[in-house]
């Protein structure tokens, strides 16, 4: 099982701008002895892991990272680290690369609260939590991949902005000749 939680963090309005993310993973192990695993993330910058609250083991190759589990039982992996971020103004995103877990939740601390947030392109695959301090979304991670997180200020619009009035007159004309079919369109558009 698997959480993790990320916020924006350094220069707000820069290209290195960076999210830290903190993980919590519930590992379960039943191998007597010490064993490895590899962890649910990869091509980070790790700051901090701590196995059941004390330094834990890792290794890296080709971009991954695996943990030493060292017996068997339930263990509980906490991990800090910062993926890149691109921010402009109060807009921005960020790209968090996951493999797939049994179960895993992200939530993301919204920058503003009033935010419309897109994941992977989508605006309906999170749930919204604007009453928790901060304003955050929840979204199930389980199946990993590149999760391509971006922000941006709510837009408004005004409501008259959106109304169009069209009246519309169509005639039928039959005779030796054939059909004739004259359409003929009266547009309003509300302004102001």
């Amino acid at each position: 099982e698997g959480w993790y939680q990320a916020a924006l963090t350094g220069p707000v309005v820069s290209e290195a701008a960076s999210v830290t993310v903190t993980a919590r993973l519930v590992i379960r192990s039943a191998v007597d002895g010490q064993w490895s695993t590899e962890l649910p993330f990869h091509n980070v910058a790790l700051t901090s892991a701590k196995l059941n609250g004390q330094p834990a083991a890792l290794q890296s190759g080709a971009g991954k990272l695996t943990l030493i589990v060292p017996k068997a039982g339930l263990h509980v992996f906490d991990a800090e680290f910062s993926v890149p971020a691109k921010v402009l103004g109060p807009s921005g995103s960020f790209t968090l690369p996951l493999t797939a877990t049994p179960a895993a939740k992200l939530a993301f601390l919204l920058p503003q609260k009033e935010s419309s947030v897109r994941i992977n392109g989508s605006t309906t695959i999170y749930r919204r939590l604007p009453d928790a301090d901060p304003p955050r979304i929840e979204l199930p991670v389980d199946r990993g991949g590149d999760f391509q997180i971006s922000w941006q200020p709510d837009q408004a619009q005004g409501a008259g902005a959106a109304v169009v009035h069209v009246e519309s007159v169509t005639a039928a004309t039959i005779d030796d000749a054939g059909v004739k079919l004259s359409a003929g369109f009266k547009y309003r558009v509300r302004q102001g």
